[in-house]
C-alpha cells in the first residue's frame, strides 16, 4: 500500500500504508492528532511546517527510533506527553534545539530548550 495520511479538517489522524523513515507533514495539516504516530518504531525523523498550530497528547508516544523532530513555529501548542518514550531525540522548536535523553514525561519541553 502506498504511504499517505488520514486528514480530517486539517487534523492529521494517522499515517496509512508503509511508514517512511523521514516524514514530511503535508501543508494542509494544522493539527497533529492525539496518538497519531504512537507506537510507530520505524520513524527516524519528522519535519513539520510552520502552519502546524498544535501537536496533541501522545502524538509521537513510543516512537523509539525517532531521532529528530523539527517544529519551526515557536507558537505551536504542545500537548501533554506528546513525545514520551522517545530515546535520544533532538528537537528543534522555533529555532531552538535541545536533546531529550532520556525523554522525561513533560508538558512543556520549551522550558529545557537552549539556544543552538
Amino acid at each position: 500500500m502506498e504511504y499517505g495520511f488520514i486528514i480530517e479538517d486539517g487534523k492529521l489522524i494517522k499515517p496509512v500504508g508503509s511508514v517512511q523513515s523521514i516524514i514530511m507533514i503535508p501543508h494542509n495539516v494544522e493539527v497533529i492528532g492525539e496518538y497519531a504516530f504512537a507506537n510507530l518504531h520505524d520513524i527516524e525523523g519528522i519535519v513539520l511546517h510552520d502552519r502546524v498550530k498544535e501537536i496533541e497528547r501522545g502524538a509521537f508516544q513510543n516512537c523509539h527510533d525517532l531521532r529528530r523532530l523539527i517544529i519551526p513555529n515557536k507558537n505551536t501548542k504542545l500537548g501533554k506527553e506528546f513525545i514520551t518514550n522517545c530515546r535520544n531525540l533532538l528537537i528543534t522548536y522555533g529555532g531552538y534545539t535541545t536533546v531529550m535523553c532520556p525523554d522525561p514525561y513533560i508538558d512543556r519541553p520549551e522550558v529545557r530548550i537552549a539556544y543552538d
